[in-house]
């Protein structure tokens, strides 16, 4: 029995350390919104295949 509460509270206490980080590094990846740049978007109305018939 004490080898079962041993396995689950080391399992408990890795997965915390996981939470833990993977918070941490999502908070910190750098990941931002970025705004679009209009001169990269084509220009739809110019293109021959959206020409009706």
């Amino acid at each position: 029995m004490l080898h079962l509460v041993t396995l689950l509270a080391t399992i408990g206490l890795i997965s915390c350390v996981a939470i833990v980080a993977t918070a941490r590094e999502v908070a910190r990846d750098g990941y931002r919104a970025v705004r679009t740049d209009a001169s990269r978007i084509p220009d739809l109305r110019s293109s021959s295949e959206n020409a009706l018939p």
